[in-house]
């Protein structure tokens, strides 16, 4: 494992440096919206029910699994993957912003079970058909015959499976994360 974040240490770096950014723009917007709407955002958002309905993500996070799968099939529908390493850290900066009136101890269990641990599957899985784009378009443009693609489809097979497990296995348990996110409230 190390040796592949050692190869891939500059694709890491970008994906870290621009989440993070994400993360930050997403907290400093949220932070300077006018109050008419972070009193209508915290009416629309009502933790409570929030916490008592046991919703399963799992289909909603296949959907978005593959729809970052198969945009990797070309270069320029993968620019739109790219955007996504933004994109997704920059929500979960505003709902950090957006819960800041609950105690931290809440938000970080929140937050890691349903958004940043989902974020960290995510963003692997978008690296992984960053990778596949580029080992397609290098087939395409250079004729290479020692190519990847087949390899990097299995990985990215897995990491879907590991998404879904993830997200099974946090349905399954929601009831007893939420009625303790419940009590922290």
């Amino acid at each position: 494992m190390v040796k592949v974040i050692k190869k891939y240490k500059s694709i890491y770096m970008f994906i870290i440096i621009v989440a993070i950014i994400g993360i930050l723009s997403g907290y400093i917007y949220g932070k300077y919206q006018p109050i008419d709407n972070k009193e209508l955002i915290e009416k629309s958002i009502n933790i409570e029910e929030i916490l008592s309905n046991s919703t399963n993500n799992t289909v909603l996070y296949l959907k978005k699994n593959l729809k970052i799968t198969l945009l990797s099939l070309t270069p320029i529908t993968a620019i739109s993957n790219i955007i996504n390493i933004y994109y997704e850290p920059f929500t979960i900066g505003f709902i950090i912003n957006t819960f800041s009136k609950y105690p931290i101890k809440f938000k970080i269990i929140f937050l890691n079970i349903y958004y940043i641990i989902p974020l960290l599957f995510t963003l692997l899985i978008i690296k992984n058909s960053l990778g596949i784009t580029y080992e397609i378009t290098k087939k395409i443009v250079k004729k290479d015959k020692n190519n990847k693609t087949k390899k990097l489809i299995k990985k990215q097979i897995l990491l879907i499976i590991m998404s879904l497990t993830y997200e099974l296995i946090i349905w399954l348990y929601s009831g007893l994360i939420n009625n303790y996110l419940i009590k922290i409230i």
